[in-house]
């Protein structure tokens, strides 16, 4: 089995210090670059607060299906839930927003890491 509980706790890791290294790199005018025209006009800035917000969803998803619970609504609607997530966190700033996807990814891979080892 190629994705054994320690390949994903690993990647979790690995990818959020990559994640976080490439957003430490980025010069103040970077963060304005906009990776995103068609719809949303998405900068840099706005895919971190997305990025964050993916990190708490992700969190509730696993909690509520490993205590038993129906995951994601049937009336889910992902991309305005995503469109208002980034509208609510991009008032932050970069280096608060840097924090905030530590702290969540820090809990998502604890929380991934204790449902391994069951």
């Amino acid at each position: 089995m190629p994705d054994t509980p320690q390949v994903l706790t690993n990647r979790l890791r690995e990818e959020g210090v990559r994640v976080i290294d490439f957003f430490n790199h980025l010069s103040q005018e970077q963060w304005g670059f906009i990776v995103y025209p068609q719809d949303s006009g998405w900068t840099l800035h706005h895919l971190l607060a997305h990025f964050v917000s993916s990190e708490i969803g992700r969190k509730e998803l696993i909690s509520d299906v490993s205590a038993g619970g129906q995951g994601a609504p049937r009336n889910f609607e992902i991309d305005t839930f995503n469109h208002l997530e980034v509208e609510r966190l991009s008032g932050e700033s970069n280096s608060q927003l840097l924090e905030l996807f530590t702290q969540e990814r820090a809990d998502l891979f604890s929380l991934v890491s204790a449902l391994c080892v069951e």
